[in-house]
């Protein structure tokens, strides 16, 4: 019998495991404007191949994320992706659109985002101008100052 301590380190190890060999993954939502119909930016939304559940979306799993205390390391991941994926577009000769990596308010307000971005930045050799961030303000409500510290920050 497994106990539910061996459940979620074992739930846990599934995604680190996920995150660390390409089951997870980012989808890009293209949003255009409404009278132009161009391009205007993107939002990236993680997505898992689970190995006995199928494709899951991140409404499915970050529960999962929350109660292995992976939240930190999620977002780091997200933001990773997103700016490694701004780089090949790079790369490929396509302009950079700005493109939007959701975070919890637990996220936002528990890193050191700014610090976050210009080590990632630097690491992945890319600019960070077009890198949004959307955010639930009803969550970032119960902390407004420090929120609002560190938007000014970014």
């Amino acid at each position: 019998m497994v106990s539910g301590r061996e459940l979620k380190e074992s739930t846990r190890q599934s995604i680190i495991d996920a995150m660390n060999n390409g089951a997870l993954w980012l989808v890009h939502q293209s949003i255009v404007g409404s009278k132009t119909r161009a391009l205007q930016s993107f939002e990236a939304f993680a997505r898992w191949r689970h190995p006995s559940k199928g494709e899951l979306t991140a409404r499915e799993f970050l529960p999962l994320i929350e109660q292995c205390h992976l939240t930190t390391q999620f977002a780091e991941w997200s933001i990773r992706s997103v700016l490694q994926q701004g780089k090949l577009w790079t790369r490929q000769g396509l302009p950079l659109v700005p493109v939007s990596v959701n975070l919890s308010a637990k996220q936002f307000l528990g890193l050191d985002i700014v610090g976050l971005c210009a080590s990632l930045a630097r690491e992945i050799d890319v600019g960070l101008e077009w890198l949004r961030f959307d955010l639930d303000e009803v969550a970032l409500h119960a902390d407004l100052q420090r929120a609002v510290d560190k938007i000014a920050s970014l």
